[in-house]
């Protein structure tokens, strides 16, 4: 009786373990602030004077589940835009060699997710000249 108890509480474990949401940390996307972030393709914009790094920001765009969108290069740049802009930032500086896509077996079991795609990318504030100054 102990063993088919025990296996049930296993059971249930291991089942009820598969409900927890993804194991990386998901902005929640407001178009607003995102949108005060603008995105630079490269690291160009630092030569031009008035820019200031911030630092390195991270995000990862997360399926989690099955009938979710899948993760995205899009939505893995917006959660970086949220915390480039919790960092005071005004740009984001994202290369193309920035980026890694991966699936669920490769790396996805140990985030709970079906597909991630990471981002890395530098959160800078660009200091724009007004007009009496130039």
């Amino acid at each position: 009786m102990k063993i088919v108890f025990n296996t049930i509480v296993l059971s249930s474990i291991v089942l009820l373990a598969g409900c927890v949401g993804p194991l990386v940390r998901i902005e929640q996307i407001d178009d607003f602030t995102k949108n005060k972030v603008q995105v630079y393709p490269d690291n160009s914009i630092l030569q031009k004077a008035g820019v200031n790094s911030l630092g390195i920001v991270e995000a990862t765009s997360c399926r989690n589940q099955a009938w979710e969108p899948p993760a995205s290069l899009e939505n893995c740049t917006a959660q970086m835009q949220m915390r480039a802009a919790k960092l005071g930032a005004n740009g984001l500086i994202v290369g193309a060699g920035d980026r890694q896509v991966a699936n669920f077996v490769t790396t996805g079991i140990n985030r709970n997710c079906w597909s991630t795609v990471d981002c890395t990318g530098i959160a800078i504030i660009v200091v724009e000249e007004s007009p009496e100054t130039k």
